[in-house]
């Protein structure tokens, strides 16, 4: 009688210990099927970061091409829809940028599709004006003109007013955006002004 009592809790006790064993071996099944491959993960964080996003993916695409039929020793080519500038020379891609480009709301105010040449080059001007908006006077270390029409002068120059991250993320829609001017970095302006004579040719694309 002994002997059985013994039996049955030795029982009662290896059914135990094989039922806990199985609870871990399938919670350790659904954590592991729960589990997303590593290469997912990446692909994840990629197509939702707020750092890339679809025009800076198709921006590098264009970067690739930009010169590769261009034939003259200085070209810059601005793009309105991607807030870029690329520097050419030849078929080579000397030097890319973000920018801002001007505020399309008003006439005046925007950066005009076409191809143009850089007429002058001065350092540490100020530049003023007045429109709809209101009037300004910003000074800048870089100057190069390109057009001028009925509403003023034109042209590529660094924007000390702008934070860093400003540049290719303003809305041409937007009111801060420029008044028409092509405005850079001021490390992109200080390359440009040195490597560009008066004569470049500057092509400006929607």
């Amino acid at each position: 009688m002994i002997i059985n009592k013994r039996h049955k809790r030795f029982n009662f006790i290896l059914t135990f210990i094989i039922l806990i064993f199985l609870v871990m071996v399938g919670l350790k099944i659904t954590s592991s099927s729960n589990k997303i491959p590593l290469n997912k993960t990446v692909k994840l964080n990629i197509s939702n970061s707020s750092n890339i996003s679809k025009v800076q993916i198709l921006t590098k695409q264009i970067s690739t091409n930009i010169c590769k039929n261009n034939t003259l020793a200085n070209e810059i080519i601005v793009s309105i829809a991607y807030q870029h500038l690329w520097a050419c020379g030849f078929s080579t891609l000397l030097f890319n940028s973000p920018v801002v480009t001007g505020d399309e709301n008003y006439a005046s105010d925007r950066s005009i599709p076409g191809t143009y040449k850089i007429y002058a080059k001065d350092q540490n001007v100020t530049l003023t004006g007045s429109d709809q908006s209101g009037s300004w006077s910003d000074p800048v270390h870089y100057w190069m003109p390109f057009l001028v029409n009925k509403y003023g002068a034109y042209g590529l120059h660094d924007a000390p007013w702008r934070t860093p991250n400003q540049f290719g993320n303003i809305n041409p829609d937007s009111l801060n955006a420029s008044h028409g001017c092509i405005e850079l970095p001021e490390a992109t302006a200080a390359w440009i002004f040195n490597w560009a004579p008066i004569g470049t040719t500057v092509v400006i694309n929607n």
